[in-house]
């Protein structure tokens, strides 16, 4: 995966599935129903086929919540940290927290998605966090979030 660890080449990724003896058209049907169903963007078609793709934030985020021991707690404990204390890049929430990159990543792409905070992406790897909404604040002392 590149950019933001969710962009796929298809390409790549349905050569490793044959290999598990998975066919191409199984694999370019799962991609379709995947994009129909939202949890991919599949904004870069070419004839037909999706040949890059990238896991949408929201079903990463299900991912996430649904397999990552403490992970509505991190989120709740990283909108806290850019409310109260203006913490403002990925690499500086990623060793504040020990946790990786992928995964700090997911978090403010999620609170971006539910308006609450505002992202520029400097380099393929640095995230800064340009504003926080006093929405977000909201949504901690109300445990919406």
């Amino acid at each position: 995966m590149e950019r933001k660890e969710r962009h796929v080449n298809v390409g790549d990724l349905s050569e490793k599935l044959q290999a598990l003896k998975l066919a191409e058209d199984t694999v370019a049907e799962s991609l379709q129903i995947l994009a129909d169903e939202y949890m991919i963007d599949d904004s870069v078609p070419h004839g037909g086929r999706i040949h890059h793709t990238t896991i949408a934030v929201q079903a990463f985020e299900n991912y996430c919540l649904a397999t990552i021991d403490g992970y509505a707690d991190l989120k709740r404990t990283i909108g806290a940290q850019l409310a109260n204390e203006g913490m403002t890049t990925n690499h500086a929430l990623v060793e504040r927290y020990g946790q990786p990159r992928i995964i700090v990543d997911q978090v403010l792409d999620a609170l971006e998605s539910d308006g609450f905070i505002s992202l520029t992406y400097m380099t393929s790897s640095t995230v800064q966090v340009t504003s926080v909404k006093p929405q977000l604040g909201r949504a901690l002392s109300t445990d919406e979030l």
